[in-house]
């Protein structure tokens, strides 16, 4: 109530009812519902685009330093210079096979035949694991270069 002079007047405060409140409420929760599963989707194929990008790049700068070696592979990233980590923040995995003293230790696809014969290179992926068989369930998700570079990407497509 508010008094202005000699009259009192009542006024009536302008602001949403609880049933308003409430609809509001549902209507974001439902959007929020639809929209969180394409969010991820799309963040997820940010990540895997990224990783194939960043294996690309990888790949071109082995290859630079193949050609300034007489055709010898780095060690390790580091010699070629890559720091970086893939989109979920693991570093990518690198294995010289020049250095392998055991050929069981290579990647193979669901034909049990090892996936390269020069090096592998590749990234974990979102759930972060691997074996050596790219068609286990945990491998499923790595970013692979495959067939000594004719391939970069998911090894469920592989």
């Amino acid at each position: 109530m508010v008094e202005t002079g000699q009259e009192k007047k009542w006024c009536i405060s302008s602001g949403f009812t609880l049933v308003e409140t409430s609809i509001t409420l549902i209507i974001l929760g439902t959007l929020l519902v639809v929209a969180l599963p394409t969010y991820t989707e799309l963040r997820e194929g940010t990540h895997n685009s990224d990783a194939l990008g960043d294996l690309q790049q990888i790949s071109v700068e082995i290859g630079k330093f193949s050609l300034m070696n007489n055709g010898a592979l780095p060690a390790n990233l580091a010699e070629i210079g890559w720091v970086q980590t893939d989109p979920w923040g693991k570093e990518y995995r690198y294995t010289n096979f020049s250095t392998l003293i055991d050929d069981t230790l290579k990647r193979k696809n669901s034909n049990n035949s090892p996936v390269n014969s020069d090096y592998d290179l590749f990234s974990l992926g979102a759930n972060g694991l691997s074996v050596l068989l790219l068609s286990a369930a945990s491998s499923l998700d790595d970013i692979v270069r495959a067939d000594n570079g004719a391939y970069i990407g998911k090894a469920e497509d592989l």
